[in-house]
Formats: structure tokens, C-alpha cells, sequence
């Protein structure tokens, strides 16, 4: 026995786009196998790191130890750490740049007691908005390989920066740089997608407010957050120091941005939970704007600085954590399909934002917020993913509905629009008459329709109102709208035309007849009434409407029962 299967087209086809992206990624890590095969080296990547086997002094309590690096320094007021190391190096002279990434202080580098680099901000005690950790590039003399280095480090003050101190490397100032950059490739990834992904929403959100969508606030907290998010990822990269060196400037980014970025969330997460729930959400919300105005306005004014309130952000957005877990799971029965569709999305960020939260006040300087990032990515992922099925959802449901409104305003018979598209047209004419030169009405009605449905049947009085509305549309849809008013009444509305032109539009409509009637066993004899709106008389199209009626039942006395043409209209 045979069955037949109904295949939903869009739903397959999906599928398969997606069987072809899986096709696609396992094909990209198939290919790596041959990745040894193509060990031409474009780009200098040659560094040396140096890690270990440091000796470092404490000039304040005279003592000297040795360590590794990374490391991280404890915070002293104007405590100068001096760190040497004997370089024994087998490098050519090329590679001739040291990179030292340290907490933002004052620096001296000598090579066997000679200053090569020294670097003092004289007005760094001015302001508040303290620089992070600072990237040096120092090129470094001839012969450096076989002699020691030594740098001096002065804290300045800011005790809530980490003085976290990478291993410093030596090499081409290529592959210096090549090496900040890939030592964040993991974060570059994830701010690359979710730069791709903001730029989505916002060209979704633009479309939707193109197309007049209702309710497109959600998508626009979507599109906010992840502008947010891509802002302080990146303010949080090297790529991003080597080409804004002022790190004063990244302050600012990072701690505005980080403050603001609960916000949207919140907002999200309100517009998905029912009024009843969301008034502790509310004022969450409040109190997050308000530490970003405070916080803002106590930095321009040299309160306080940003990095030494970020211990309240972090406990408002720990607070933010708490309101909106709560408001969740006490709301999930009352929840719809999407609401907790929503709610799980969020679970992988605010996972991620307490992982990095911990690993900061932990003082681990190698995580570079990924655990954030990474939440945020699938959070957006998962959203855009939302907010694309619903607009295409909403998209078909505009086809439909524009479809059934042109039902619901065209005749069916005839194909043109019917009395209701005419009542409207009649409301935005009266609403915008003085943007028209001129309003004409053509009142038409169909002669001895009656006799020919009793003569010759329905059939054939249907053929002669399709006939005659055909030859109208041919007449005059190209200057004006053709509606079927009634039984066998039409009506033309044309803007803008000259008397003369609507009498030649009127002669080529004759002519059209005259040539279907010699052609046609059902003859077609129309009455027509036509004229213009009076500015300076009427008061609304109505009166125009009603003249052309009376003028149209003239005509048609005249010719009533008599199966001729009208004459020829005369200028």
C-alpha cells in the first residue's frame, strides 16, 4: 500500500543547510591534517620568552630573590622592584625588540648599566582614571645577546591596579606583535563573531523598522547589549592597545561599558515575565543606570576613580545576577514557549560573567574574560536565532495578511477594487485634498444588464460586466483607480489631470468600445457622468461624488433602452 508523505519544504530545506554547515566544519578540520605539509613561513614568529630565572630586588627592604614570570606585585606607594637576568641568547641581530607588559609605572630598562628606555607619566597623579597595564616596545643595541638586562619598576599610585607582570619577549617587532596577537586568539575569535552578530541585529532591526514591525524593543535590547559586549571585549584585547596606546582612554570603554551591559539583559528579561514580576527587576534597572551617572560623574570630577568603585559595579552586577535568577524561577509556570526559551539562553552568561568575576578577584592574569565572552556568544546566538525565526514568522503572516487584504478589497469577478478600497480612497482624498491640482469622478453604469441576464442568462451578463470593467482598466488604470461599486456601477477617481486630458482618456474609452462591439455578440452600452472637485464649493469629495451620479442618470435617460454608443466627446 502506498503512502504519501507531506514534506514542509522550508523545514527540510533548513535541515539541510544545516547537515551542509556540518559537512563544511568537518571538511576545515580534515583539511588541518595536511597543515605539516605547508610549513612555509610567511610571517616572522620567532620569539624568545623570557620566564625564568629572574633575580629581583626590593630596593625599599634591600633583599633579593628570584623568580618566574608571570607574576604579580604587591601594591606599595612609589615601591621601586628592580628585575635583572643575564642574556644568554643565540638571536640575530634582527631581533633586536623587547616587549615588557607590566601594571601601569614608571620604567627604566638598561642593558649592562646603559639607560636604553625610560618611561615617566609627570602627569599621572593628576587624574583618576588611572591607565591599566601598559605595553613597552624597546629596541635594544647592537650586541645585546650576550649581556644582562635590567629594568626598574616605580608603582604609581593607584593601589586597585594588579601589577601583574608577563614574561617579557624579545624578537622582530613582527614577531612581537604576532605573538600579543595570537596569545588572545581564542578572544579575537569570539569578538570577531560577536561583532558579526551585533552587526545582524542592528541590520534586522533596521529592516523591521523599515517594514513598520510592532514591538521591536527586544530586538533592539538585543542589538544594545551586544554593542556593549563587542565594546568592552575589545577594550580588553592587545590588538587593541597596540593601535590606542592611551589606556586611559580603554579605561573609560571598558568600566562604562561593563557597568551598562546588566541593562539590556534586564530589559530582555522584563519584556518575557509577566507585569505582576518584573517590579524588583525595575529597580534593578534604576539602580544600574544610577551607579553608571554616579560613577561617570564622580570620575570627571576627580572623586573617585573608576577602578576604585569597581567593586560596586561588580557587586551590583552579582546583584543583577541574583534579582534576575530569582524572578526567573519564581515566574517559570507563568511563562510562555519563549519567555523560557529566553531565560535558558541566559544561563551560559551569567555562568560565564561569575567564572570571570571569581578568576579576577583570584588575580588570575591569563584568562582574558573568555568565560564571559564565550556566555555572551551563545547568549547572542541563541537570540539572533529567536529574533530571525520571528521576523520571518511576522514576514509571512504580512504576506498573508496583505493578501487577505487585497481579497477583502478587490471584486472577484472583475478583479478591480471593490466599494470597500472606494470608501477608503474616498477618506484619504478628504483627508489630503490640498495636495491635488484637480480630483475627477467618472460615475459609470452598465445599460441593460437586467435584459441581458433575463434574455440570456446570468452567464453572459457576467461576460458583459467582465468585458466592460477589462476595457475600463485598460482605459484608465494608468491615470486613476477603477472600482466596482455595485451590481453594475463603476467609478474612476483620477488626480492631477487637465479637463482636456480626461476628455481624451473618455474618446479612447468610446473607441475601445465601438472596437469590442464589432468584435462581440454581448454589446456594451455604458452611461458615464463625469467632473471635477470644486475647491472653492465643495466640501468634501462626497458632493463631487454625488454631481457626477446625477450627471451619469442624465446620460443615461437619454439613452436608455436604445443599444448606440455615445457621440464622440468634443473639446
Amino acid at each position: 500500500m502506498n503512502k504519501s508523505f507531506k514534506i514542509n519544504n522550508k523545514k527540510f530545506i533548513v535541515g539541510l543547510l544545516v547537515f551542509c554547515l556540518i559537512i563544511f566544519f568537518i571538511s576545515i578540520l580534515n583539511s588541518n591534517k595536511f597543515a605539516q605539509d605547508y610549513n612555509i613561513q610567511l610571517i616572522d614568529k620567532n620569539i624568545i620568552e623570557l620566564n625564568s630565572d629572574w633575580n629581583v630586588i626590593d630596593e625599599d627592604a634591600n633583599s633579593k630573590t628570584n623568580i618566574n614570570f608571570p607574576t604579580t606585585l604587591k601594591y606599595f606607594n612609589d615601591k621601586t622592584y628592580s628585575f635583572s637576568k643575564k642574556l644568554n641568547l643565540n638571536i640575530n641581530n634582527d631581533s633586536n625588540i623587547l616587549c615588557l607588559c607590566a601594571g601601569f609605572a614608571s620604567l627604566d630598562v638598561y642593558i649592562d648599566n646603559e639607560l636604553i628606555y625610560t618611561f615617566f607619566n609627570k602627569d599621572y597623579d593628576k587624574f583618576l582614571n588611572k591607565g591599566k597595564d601598559t605595553i613597552h616596545f624597546i629596541k635594544l643595541p647592537f650586541g645585546f645577546q650576550n649581556k644582562e638586562l635590567h629594568f626598574k619598576m616605580k608603582m604609581l599610585s593607584n593601589k586597585y591596579l594588579p601589577y601583574d607582570i608577563t614574561p617579557p619577549i624579545i624578537g622582530s617587532k613582527l614577531a612581537v606583535t604576532y605573538n600579543l596577537i595570537t596569545s588572545q586568539s581564542l578572544n579575537h575569535f569570539l569578538l570577531f563573531l560577536m561583532v558579526i552578530f551585533t552587526l545582524i541585529i542592528f541590520i534586522v532591526s533596521i529592516i523591521a523598522l523599515c517594514k513598520q514591525i510592532k514591538n521591536i524593543f527586544h530586538l533592539l535590547h538585543i542589538g544594545g547589549f551586544a554593542l556593549l559586549s563587542s565594546i568592552y571585549a575589545i577594550s580588553e584585547t592587545h590588538i587593541i592597545e597596540l593601535l590606542i596606546p592611551n589606556t586611559h582612554l580603554l579605561n573609560t570603554f571598558t568600566f562604562m561599558s561593563l557597568m551598562l551591559l546588566p541593562v539590556p539583559i534586564v530589559m530582555i528579561i522584563i519584556q518575557t515575565t509577566k507585569e505582576k514580576y518584573t517590579k524588583l527587576l525595575f529597580k534593578t534597572v534604576y539602580l544600574l543606570i544610577f551607579n553608571f551617572i554616579v560613577q561617570g560623574i564622580l570620575n570627571i570630577f576627580g572623586v573617585f576613580d573608576f577602578r576604585s568603585m569597581l567593586i560596586i559595579s561588580h557587586l551590583i552586577v552579582i546583584l543583577t545576577i541574583i534579582v534576575s535568577v530569582y524572578t526567573v524561577i519564581k515566574s517559570w509556570n507563568d511563562k510562555n514557549i519563549i519567555g523560557k526559551y529566553l531565560a535558558i539562553a541566559i544561563i551560559p552568561m551569567l555562568i560565564g560573567t561569575l567564572l570571570d568575576l571569581l578568576l579576577f578577584y583570584l588575580r588570575v592574569s591569563s584568562y582574558h574574560g573568555i568565560y564571559f565572552q564565550l556566555g555572551v556568544l551563545i547568549f547572542i546566538i541563541i537570540q539572533l536565532g529567536y529574533v530571525i525565526s520571528s521576523y520571518f514568522n511576522y514576514y509571512e503572516l504580512s504576506i498573508q495578511s496583505t493578501i487577505y487584504e487585497k481579497m477583502a478589497f478587490t471584486d472577484i469577478m472583475t478583479c478591480i477594487e471593490n466599494r470597500a478600497a472606494f470608501e477608503c480612497k474616498i477618506n484619504n482624498l478628504n483627508n489630503n485634498l490640498k495636495n491635488y491640482t484637480s480630483i475627477w469622478c467618472l460615475s459609470m453604469d452598465i445599460n441593460n444588464l437586467k435584459e441581458i441576464n433575463d434574455n440570456l442568462g446570468h452567464i453572459n451578463g457576467d461576460k458583459l460586466i467582465t468585458d466592460f470593467s477589462t476595457i475600463m482598466k485598460a482605459t484608465f488604470q494608468d491615470v486613476g483607480n477603477c472600482y466596482r461599486t455595485g451590481g453594475d456601477e463603476f467609478i474612476v477617481m483620477i488626480l492631477n489631470l487637465s479637463k482636456n486630458e480626461i476628455i481624451s482618456k473618455l474618446n479612447i474609452f468610446y473607441d475601445m468600445i465601438k472596437n469590442h462591439n464589432t468584435k462581440s455578440s454581448i454589446k456594451v452600452s455604458v452611461a458615464i457622468g463625469y467632473d471635477d472637485f470644486k475647491f472653492n464649493e465643495d466640501t468634501n469629495v462626497t458632493d463631487l461624488i454625488t454631481r457626477a451620479d446625477q450627471l451619469m442618470y442624465k446620460n443615461k435617460k437619454v439613452i436608455k433602452n436604445i443599444n448606440i454608443l455615445k457621440p464622440r466627446v468634443t473639446y
